[in-house]
């Protein structure tokens, strides 16, 4: 799932945001440089500041820091921002949790549905989360037996769908 995470398109930055210039020439690799520097420059406290450190250190392996910064993109998005999802869902990508995953990129494609990039992080999804549901069924004959495993994985689709709702209503908040 990480190199998964790092493999999806980048989201164009917000050609408003006045840090969008100046993000764009710096390297990903000096994530704390910059995380500095925007903790003193406060032409540097925005959310496109915020999502570029957020892949700055998930490239760098640092999922805490990322979701650090993500949360704080959330808090100076003074609108609904379809980023904050994406970017939520590349740090459970970079985690392994494809069903939190799942769930980010979903909101994401409800906001972008004609966009290829939640396409395509929801079809990793869904092969990832089937495959692992196959595993189980052939390790364990009596969980086959009793519910095929297709079956299974259209229950815990429609709980995820649910789960997205609720996730939704929760950011509109």
């Amino acid at each position: 799932p990480r190199t998964v995470a790092r493999a999806l398109p980048v989201p164009l930055p917000d050609a408003s945001d006045p840090a969008a210039v100046l993000l764009g020439g710096l390297a990903a690799d000096t994530p704390d440089r910059i995380a500095e520097r925007a903790q003193g420059d406060p032409a540097l406290r925005t959310v496109e500041t915020a999502l570029w450190l957020c892949r700055a250190y998930l490239d760098a392996g640092n999922a805490a820091r990322a979701e650090e910064w993500v949360a704080r993109a959330k808090g100076w998005s003074d609108d609904y921002d379809w980023r904050i999802f994406w970017h939520r869902g590349l740090v459970h990508l970079t985690r392994g949790a494809v069903d939190g995953a799942e769930g980010e990129f979903a909101a994401t494609y409800e906001a972008l549905p004609g966009e290829v990039a939640p396409k395509l992080a929801l079809g990793y999804c869904a092969e990832y989360l089937a495959e692992r549901l196959r595993e189980a069924g052939v390790r364990e004959p009596g969980l086959r037996e009793a519910r095929p495993v297709e079956a299974q994985a259209d229950a815990q689709a429609a709980a995820r769908a649910g789960a997205r709702a609720a996730q939704a209503e929760e950011f509109y908040e």
